[in-house]
């Protein structure tokens, strides 16, 4: 066996190995990947032990994660918006709670947070509270909201994509499906005609010392 057979055959070896290995990392990332994307679908939207209350007496038991972005973000402003009574819609959170009762209230080390949550929600038909589920009291005398599950029609669907949004995380990849679909419809537009010219140059029209030169470089860029 000559040096030169040897050498051709350890280059396929390095090479069949390489993409070997290569082919077989990729095959784990995207299980791994499957494999923790799999898990989205069981859980809450909301952050964990956070949970969303409201009063006893507000009609609505559970909201989407778009209609709870929308009232955190400040576009639904009214309950009616969402099904609920003709009322304003009054976030409140640990800072307002914080504001409203003074240090005795609260306790210096926040023990009296839960009962201070209890009676604020109490009084206050209007108000959506979202707490650590450490600041409510096992005895809540008003509603815990139903907490949003990410659906798998919510995913493929939904136009928001804030994996990060308070209190419910979108995850709506529409829109970047869609943003794939019109970049590659505008590489194939553009690349298209450019290479069918280039085609019938090349065999049509070109020399044969032009067409020498350019056939490699094309070659090359493919």
């Amino acid at each position: 066996m000559t040096i030169r057979k040897l050498t051709e055959k350890l280059a396929v070896g390095v090479l069949f190995s390489s993409s070997t290995v290569t082919t077989l990392a990729v095959l784990f990332i995207i299980f791994f990947l499957f494999r923790s994307g799999i898990g989205l679908f069981n859980d809450s939207a909301v952050e964990p032990h956070y949970t969303l209350l409201v009063h006893k007496d507000n009609p609505i038991d559970h909201l989407t994660s778009q209609e709870l972005m929308a009232i955190f973000d400040g576009h639904t402003t009214n309950w009616a918006e969402v099904g609920g009574k003709d009322l304003p819609i009054e976030l409140v959170t640990i800072d307002e709670i914080a504001a409203q009762y003074d240090e005795a209230a609260l306790g210096e080390s926040l023990d009296g947070v839960p009962a201070c949550v209890d009676d604020y929600l109490a009084h206050n038909e209007q108000a959506i509270g979202f707490f650590d589920a450490s600041f409510v009291p096992t005895n809540f005398s008003g509603k815990h909201l139903v907490l949003p599950k990410i659906s798998l029609l919510d995913f493929f669907l939904g136009k928001s994509w804030y994996p990060t949004a308070v209190p419910a995380a979108q995850f709506g990849v529409l829109p970047l499906v869609m943003g794939t679909l019109w970049v590659t419809f505008l590489a194939i537009l553009i690349a298209l005609p450019i290479g069918l010219i280039a085609a019938i140059y090349l065999s049509e029209i070109a020399g044969e010392r032009m067409r020498k030169v350019l056939k490699p470089v094309i070659e090359l860029l493919a």
